[in-house]
């Protein structure tokens, strides 16, 4: 037996072959019955010449769609759409200040915690903690972060890791109280998470928060060397980016 396409094909154009034939062969004896005969018969005949050449040409038509397709390469069929790959979702919380006061150098330790469906891989965080001017101007580039790498192999989904960051000097009375009134300058804390998912696609994740003024004075009255913790930390919208530096 022959391929089923080959032989639909074959029939298809012997069907084609015929009608062609038959469809005026038909319709010069409908005229000829018009003439000679009954009128009426003659308009039912026509009538079904006239069908038949217009389903020869539309097996025809339906030949050219058919190679249209077979001719047409690969390369200019669309592919199906991928589903984008997940991504792992890092979240930076900063923990207790410890060693706020005069000749410490002043240290925090961050928590990096990936909220996301993706395991995050070769997970490295960079952490600064220092005090700038307040409030930020609206071009004020993101603060240069130690090169600490302090590094997290790999971050599962819920899974946790640290970052640390300190003082590069010891503080001094007048920067204490200065981050204690709050209004020209506080205490502040960046951090880089640089990770990447299972495909290599490498990503980043920046944070910039700082604290400083009355919340942070009611913070420090009950610090008794532990580190206080329960501060309001200011966000700086534009640079709590998640996903979007990935490369």
């Amino acid at each position: 037996m022959g391929h089923p396409a080959i032989m639909k094909r074959n029939t298809m154009e012997n069907a084609v072959f015929w009608l062609v034939i038959l469809g005026p062969t038909i319709t010069g004896i409908a005229a000829c019955i018009y003439y000679g005969g009954s009128k009426s018969i003659a308009i039912w005949t026509g009538l079904f010449g006239v069908v038949l050449l217009l389903l020869a040409a539309a097996l025809q038509w339906q030949q050219v769609i058919w190679k249209s397709k077979k001719d047409m390469p690969e390369s200019s069929v669309p592919a199906p759409a991928q589903a984008p790959e997940p991504r792992a979702y890092i979240q930076v919380e900063p923990g207790p200040i410890k060693d706020f006061d005069i000749g410490c150098r002043t240290s925090i330790t961050v928590k990096i915690k990936n909220n996301g469906p993706a395991t995050a891989y070769d997970v490295t965080s960079d952490v600064s903690v220092g005090i700038l001017p307040y409030p930020f101007s609206a071009d004020h580039p993101f603060p240069d972060v130690a090169q600490s790498h302090q590094g997290v192999a790999t971050l599962e989904p819920g899974a946790e890791g640290v970052g640390f960051g300190q003082f590069d000097e010891p503080l001094t009375k007048e920067l204490i109280m200065a981050v204690m009134d709050g209004t020209k300058l506080r205490l502040y804390v960046a951090t880089t998470v640089s990770y990447r998912l299972a495909s290599g696609l490498k990503c980043k994740k920046r944070l910039l928060i700082s604290t400083g003024g009355p919340d942070f004075v009611a913070a420090a009255k009950v610090y008794k060397g532990k580190g206080f913790g329960n501060l309001m930390w200011q966000y700086t919208d534009r640079y709590n980016d998640v996903n979007k530096e990935c490369e």
